[in-house]
């Protein structure tokens, strides 16, 4: 099982860190084509993209996941949940292309509160079909635990979108200015493009047909596969709402606190257009553990291996954390600098060198609602969710409008150590809770604290005499190489962990 993790979350890291680079290459060239105050409005598209993903997608995908995982060896039974989800989410997805093309002035002005980002809301609107059915076949793929094929959609999703944009705006404007609606151009091509690839691989693998006896039911495959998505997708839908609605506040909260609409939309564009890319940047790695953990503890838990459960959450746990760790000590060593080189702005830099500490901390716990519903107690994730959200935007409510853009960070702390307080407390209920403090916290943590002035006096001295990049390009490697090194010195990373 251990292998079967690690070999799919190398595959989907590499695609995942391969897309981001892209992404990261594209962040930069929109933040030299774009204003910031049309970057604030490009971000306020995807509350909306958001809200309706998880209603058409988001909870579909994951039961489409966890069932794919518990009846992969009936291939009858496989075949008819594949269409009955496909099915559904296009239809969803369907009716609200509907809604938002022919209201795209509505949402915006009474959703968003900017009406500047109708003509982008409309054109988004035409990909939800592709997306629904990209999301359907990669969970049908992730709970075949055959990762290459989402992996290579991300790519080519990422790929079209970021080609588009910028062969039109070099190519068929005057003065390469890239707007809102061109840059929803490009998600809308790239989801088009990884809709057709994933349906054709989806074709290729049922070229060979399997003989099988087996009865299918089509009215007990809808019965549970409504029981499991109805309440994960009105899960999300609620949380996607909250999430969302933090995100349209946030420019309007800093007006409150004195600022002008076109510092707060750039605000937001620094905020979500630069730090935030860099700060979940290595996810990648998370991201990918999450998404194969979830079957995995899924088709464990069927066989009744509480322990195989057990085993897999503690080192997802651990090396969550020390990868957060990692990344932590990175950003305070070189934030400043990477922000100012590649998107020739310090105020990015100084938010990324803040947020840096809630690393550890939220990496670990982008790993647990995947645990959880993979136990299936969805309702676990969407209370401590809820309550999060909720207390983030209340949190930020008081403390934006009193203190600014600190009060961002402020909120963000406290509503972190909140969310590890809920994920540790649900996990240990559900007895999955356990972790070696000593070698999964305590000596990577000192470890960090150690080399972070150590590599800062490096930075600054190669910096000084060969310049910034080649100090970047010098220091994080190394810095990551001794931390390594250093792990597995003390024997925190263990041979045995992989094996």
């Amino acid at each position: 099982m251990k292998k079967k993790i690690l070999l799919g979350t190398i595959i989907l890291t590499v695609a995942g860190l391969i897309s981001r680079v892209i992404g990261f290459m594209y962040k930069i060239f929109l933040a030299k084509s774009m204003s910031a105050e049309t970057m604030g409005l490009y971000q306020l598209v995807f509350p909306v993209y958001n809200v309706c993903f998880t209603l058409f997608a988001s909870g579909i995908q994951v039961t489409v996941s966890k069932m794919i995982a518990e009846v992969k060896e009936y291939p009858a039974k496989k075949s008819a949940l594949l269409k009955l989800s496909c099915l559904v989410s296009v239809i969803i997805a369907t009716v609200l292309t509907i809604f938002i093309s022919s209201n795209a002035g509505f949402v915006a002005r009474v959703f968003v509160k900017e009406e500047a980002v109708a003509p982008g809301l409309r054109i988004l609107s035409y990909a939800f079909p592709f997306c629904a059915v990209t999301s359907v076949i990669n969970g049908y793929f992730y709970g075949m635990k055959k990762s290459g094929i989402p992996a290579a959609s991300q790519l080519i999703e990422q790929t079209i979108r970021v080609g588009l944009v910028f062969i039109v705006a070099s190519v068929y404007t005057d003065d390469g200015v890239v707007t809102c609606e061109l840059a929803v151009l490009g998600m809308l091509a790239g989801e088009i493009a990884s809709c057709i690839f994933n349906a054709i691989s989806l074709a290729a693998e049922k070229k060979q047909p399997v003989q099988t006896t087996e009865s299918v039911r089509y009215s007990g495959i809808l019965s549970r596969f409504a029981k499991m998505s109805i309440p994960l997708t009105l899960n999300r839908f609620v949380l996607s709402l909250l999430h969302s609605f933090e995100t349209i506040i946030l420019p309007l909260l800093l007006v409150k606190s004195g600022n002008t609409r076109e510092e707060a939309l750039a605000t937001l564009g620094i905020l979500n257009g630069m730090t935030i890319p860099f700060l979940v940047f290595p996810s990648a790695i998370t991201s990918s553990i999450s998404i194969l953990l979830l079957p995995t503890i899924s088709e464990a838990q069927c066989k009744g291996r509480l322990s195989v459960c057990r085993q897999a959450t503690a080192l997802v746990l651990k090396y969550s954390f020390i990868l957060g760790l990692a990344c932590f000590g990175i950003f305070n060593v070189s934030g400043l600098k990477l922000c100012s080189m590649i998107f020739g702005n310090e105020t990015s830099g100084q938010y990324l060198i803040i947020l840096s500490f809630l690393c550890p901390m939220m990496y670990m716990s982008a790993t647990v609602p995947s645990i959880i519903n993979g136990l299936g107690k969805p309702l676990i994730t969407f209370r401590n969710s809820c309550i999060i959200n909720i207390v983030q935007i209340i949190l930020l409510a008081v403390f934006i409008i009193n203190f600014g853009i600190k009060g961002y960070f402020i909120t963000m702390f406290i509503t972190q150590f909140i969310q590890l307080y809920l994920d540790v407390y649900s996990l240990n209920h559900e007895r999955m809770f356990k972790m070696d403090v000593k070698n999964s916290i305590i000596i990577p943590g000192l470890l960090v604290g150690l080399l972070i002035p150590i590599f800062n006096a490096i930075l600054s001295k190669i910096s000084g005499h060969f310049g910034g990049l080649t100090g970047i390009c010098i220091t994080v490697p190394a810095f990551l190489l001794f931390y390594a090194v250093l792990l597995v010195t003390v024997k925190v990373i263990r041979k045995s962990d992989f094996a």
